[in-house]
């Protein structure tokens, strides 16, 4: 009985040791990821700037019928004629910042009569969204850019973010990859 009662216990110390050990083998795992994941915050303000050069042009490629403007452009264009700035990230997004004097895309769309004879640029976080919209546009017969770079581009520039309680350095950011603004704005996810 003495003997059984022993190999019952060295089962269950066994038992107890396997479930430390895949614990232990779990958070290193997690600690494995986490530093082995893209994090842009310790690259320099050119490198930013480069990446979101090259993912904004991958994803214009799929669409070569849309005219792009780059930050520096649009900053030169709204000096010279009105522009309509639409902003078709997510609500939740838009709560954190919007580069002002944007509007919403739900807005845009409850009053586009109201819009046809400006000039549109939609714009998202990095440009994939905007230039899917800046296509429906442009079919639609819209004067339209697509924002390449979008609002990360724009804190390149220096371009001022608003929210409802005035300026902000805080853009939405869906997970750290986006991790690109420049160096004096605070990304959120």
């Amino acid at each position: 009985m003495l003997l059984l009662h022993t190999n019952q216990k060295k089962k269950m110390n066994r038992k107890i040791l396997s479930h430390y050990y895949y614990f232990a083998l779990s958070i290193l795992l997690v600690l494995v990821q986490v530093s082995c994941s893209p994090n842009y915050t310790n690259h320099s303000e050119e490198w930013k700037q480069e990446k979101i050069e090259s993912l904004s042009t991958q994803y214009a490629r799929n669409y070569p019928d849309v005219r792009n403007i780059s930050a520096e452009e649009l900053q030169k264009l709204q000096q010279q004629e009105d522009v309509i700035l639409v902003d078709v990230r997510t609500s939740e997004e838009m709560e954190v910042s919007m580069i002002m004097g944007a509007i919403s895309r739900a807005e845009f769309e409850r009053e586009q009569d109201k819009y046809k004879n400006y000039t549109i640029v939609p714009y998202c976080t990095i440009g994939n969204r905007s230039i899917a919209y800046a296509e429906q546009l442009q079919e639609r017969g819209f004067n339209v850019f697509n924002f390449q770079g979008s609002i990360l581009s724009w804190t390149h520039v220096g371009g001022k973010l608003v929210n409802s309680t005035g300026i902000t350095n805080r853009i939405h950011v869906s997970e750290r990859k986006w991790e690109l603004a420049a160096e004096n704005y605070q990304m959120v996810w």
